[in-house]
């Protein structure tokens, strides 16, 4: 069951100047988050930043708020977190992203990120702050699939990916109860 944390404060407003400094944000700034940054959700910054924070590597934004147009030009999801600027999509540059996939997605998971997405073959990791908690993988043709599906696909390639997705799975479970993905 998810419990409030420290950062819960944020909750329902956008960024602003006062978030950043010594007080605020100690991870990301404002060029970290884009040109849109005003546009994102304060709190799923701050949890964020905080994953960024803990989990000791290097940790790039390569997506925060999209326009509706901007998503719909990539191929986002009509419904994308990202258009409501309550989603990240996190690179992590170690070098060693499918070896800690499954510590980073624990460590989202307690701070209260509810909304985790796993890209085959990526260093990525997509992170929201969405009502009902939800975990997906999108396969390298670009399809969006559960977990499970994702794992069984995974296998037959033989990518590193299939660990994650099962370790995922396993995380999940464990955390949310049999449920599956919502």
């Amino acid at each position: 069951m998810w419990a409030p944390r420290e950062v819960d404060y944020f909750m329902g407003r956008k960024l602003k100047d006062g978030d950043f400094g010594p007080s605020g944000l100690r991870y990301f700034t404002k060029a970290d988050l884009g040109a849109d940054w005003k546009m994102l959700d304060a709190d799923v910054v701050h949890r964020a930043d905080k994953l960024a924070q803990s989990v000791g590597v290097p940790v790039k934004v390569t997506s925060g708020y999209r326009s509706p147009a901007h998503n719909k030009s990539i191929g986002g999801a009509p419904d994308s977190m990202h258009v409501q600027g309550r989603a990240l999509d996190l690179w992590f540059t170690d070098g060693a992203f499918f070896s800690n996939a499954a510590r980073y997605v624990s460590q989202a998971r307690a701070l209260g990120l509810t909304g985790i997405g796993l890209y085959q073959g990526k260093p990525l990791l997509h992170v929201d702050n969405r009502e009902k908690p939800g975990s997906w993988a999108k396969l390298a043709s670009g399809k969006m699939v559960s977990l499970a599906e994702g794992l069984g696909r995974a296998a037959k390639t033989g990518a590193p990916f299939a660990l994650i997705a099962l370790l995922l799975v396993l995380l999940f479970l464990a955390v949310k109860g049999s449920k599956g993905p919502g």
